[in-house]
Order: structure tokens, then sequence, then C-alpha cells
């Protein structure tokens, strides 16, 4: 028996057991309304799960592992605090979780000031202190997003997403697409580079964090991509979002028995 923890984004279902300490390899599907086939078949006794898809798709999900395992999904959900981070937002709980969750475990993984990167359908883009002090963040288009609107707006033609290994001037109109959103995606992520190394040198309420160099920390679908060709020294996490969710429980629960045992 083992933990089964879910990473229920835009485009894909990603899943990932927990066993006597040890986090399995994740695999991932396309993005569905409950569980695939090869997932029907463990063993698990509980289950944790961070979701982006809204209250309706999350209440088929729990239905469907209710009915499998006779479960009840644990949700994720962004908090105001939790293991040594802080969240910047006013109303902690409208920072999308999977954000959240790339935030607990790039900090409890990486030492100094982070840029933390979540390429997928959108690229988000969150700056931390080396204190753990969320200081917000930025969300542009992914690369296929870039690709869809592109292609539904102007004349362009359509086609699939074509990587390109440089970033020469395109001499087709398919390669001029591909290579123009990965350019606008590394823009976006120099630019807001710089803004986090010049608000951490400004912020006095962080002078810990004061001369440490800033790191890239890069998860997401397409992150791969990003990290090949970032041009810096970016740190490749594929699993950040299922590591945040494991540490997020972990910490919930240490803090429930530690409430319990208070009597509080």
């Amino acid at each position: 028996m083992s933990l089964l923890l879910l990473d229920w984004g835009n485009s894909r279902l990603k899943w990932a057991e927990y066993h006597q300490g040890q986090l399995t390899s994740a695999q991932a599907v396309v993005v569905q309304e409950a569980l695939p086939d090869a997932l029907g078949c463990l063993e698990v006794e509980e289950i944790w799960a961070a979701s982006v898809r809204g209250a309706a798709a999350e209440a088929k999900m729990a239905q469907w592992c209710r009915h499998r395992w006779g479960i009840e999904i644990r949700w994720a959900r962004s908090s105001a605090a939790l293991a040594g981070v802080v969240n910047a937002y006013a109303e902690p709980e409208r920072l999308g979780v999977d954000r959240w969750l790339a935030l607990l475990a790039a900090h409890r993984q990486v030492p100094g000031p982070l840029l933390i990167i979540d390429a997928g359908t959108a690229v988000t883009l969150d700056v931390l202190t080396a204190a753990g002090v969320h200081m917000g963040g930025y969300i542009l288009p992914g690369y296929r997003l870039m690709q869809a609107a592109l292609v539904q707006q102007t004349a362009l033609l359509a086609g699939e997403w074509a990587v390109s290994p440089v970033l020469d001037p395109a001499c087709t109109t398919q390669q001029a697409i591909a290579r123009g959103i990965q350019l606008a995606v590394l823009g976006g992520v120099e630019q807001a580079s710089r803004q986090a190394e010049r608000l951490l040198v400004q912020d006095v309420a962080i002078e810990a964090g004061v001369g440490l160099p800033l790191h890239w920390v890069i998860t997401g679908g397409d992150g791969a991509l990003l990290h090949r060709q970032s041009g810096v020294e970016s740190l490749w996490r594929p699993d950040l979002v299922l590591e945040g969710l494991l540490l997020w429980g972990q910490e919930g629960s240490a803090r429930l028995v530690g409430q319990q045992s208070s009597g509080k």
C-alpha cells in the first residue's frame, strides 16, 4: 500500500507513489476527467492531490477515487505560510496551488534567492528570497498557447509545435514561429530575473539574501527546453510540484499532530 500523489494541470495529469520513504518516478498522461486505467490497478491507502481544474472537475475526480478505493482525496490548497515560505498574496488562497507547491519544494531543496519557473500551458515565474519570503511573480502564455494564438488570429500556417535547436533568424514561416515563441519566453524569463535581482538588492527587509546569486529553478512540461536554451546555470526539477505536494502533506500532518498534542 502506498500514498498516491496527483498533479492535475491544464494539459497533463501527473502522478507518483510514495512508499517506504521513496518517491517513485513520475508518470504523466494528457489531462482527462478521471484517472487513467494504469492508476486503477494501484493499491493505495491515501491520496494527496493538487489541481488547477476547478471545483466541478475536482468533484468528478473525487467521486472516481471514492468508487475505486473508498478513499477521500486530500486536496492541497495555498496558505499564508508553510514549510518556511511566506505567501506574498493578500488573499493567499488565490495563489495557484501548483505555484505554491513549487515554492515549498524549491525553498526546501535549493539555498539562496530563487526564480522559480514552471513552463507549462502558461509560464509562471515566482521570486523567493533566501529567507523564504515570496515576493510575487509573473504569468505569461506558454509555448503552445502562443503558437495557438498566432495561428487562430492570423493567416499563418497551422502545424505541430516544432522545437528549434537554434535561435538564429528563420527562413521559413514555421521556423520563424517556433523561434520567435522561444525568444519570447526566454526574454520574459530574463527580464523577470533582472527585476528579481533589483528587488532583492533594494528591499532592506531581506538583507540576508543580498549578495547571494539568484538561482533559476525550472519545472513543467516544457521546462526541459527552457533549461537547455536558458544560457544560465539553471536547475531542472521535473517533479517539483509533486515534491512540493509531498512536503505540503507532511508539514500539514505535523502541524495537526502538534496542535492535538498541545490541546489546541
